[in-house]
Order: structure tokens, then C-alpha cells, then sequence
């Protein structure tokens, strides 16, 4: 892949990020089934997991979907 999204969080003395994040990566078009085989790969090492019940891939061509009030499509 061309190109790479890094993400970063900070937590401050006495803040703590909720337990459950929300997330969306957007890739081109082929690319859904890798990227979510390297995101599990990464958040397996850093002590977290994807939940696969809650995880899909979206053909934006075929399917539009909501996320945190916003319709993408």
C-alpha cells in the first residue's frame, strides 16, 4: 500500500480514553480484506482485538453505512 494512516492517542494525568473506540478505515477498492488482516495483526499487538461481530467491509459502490450520526457513502 502506497500510503500508511498512523493514529495516536494521549491520555493526560487523570484521563482515560473509553473502553470501547469506534473506527473506520478507508481504503481503496480490493484493499478492505489486507487492511483488516494488518489492523487485527497491529491491535493484537498492542494487547487489544477487533470485535468480528461488530467488523465489516463496506463496497461504498454497493452499500452506504452510518457511522456516529454520518451517513458515508
Amino acid at each position: 500500500m502506497s500510503r500508511e494512516a498512523h493514529v495516536q492517542f494521549c491520555e493526560s494525568v487523570g484521563a482515560k480514553l473509553p473502553r470501547a473506540t469506534h473506527l473506520v478505515v478507508l481504503c481503496r477498492k480490493g484493499q478492505g480484506t489486507e487492511m483488516h488482516r494488518r489492523l487485527k495483526r497491529w491491535l493484537e499487538n498492542k494487547g487489544l482485538k477487533l470485535n468480528e461481530k461488530k467488523t465489516r467491509i463496506v463496497d461504498f459502490e454497493k452499500e452506504n453505512f452510518e457511522f456516529l450520526g454520518f451517513r458515508l457513502s
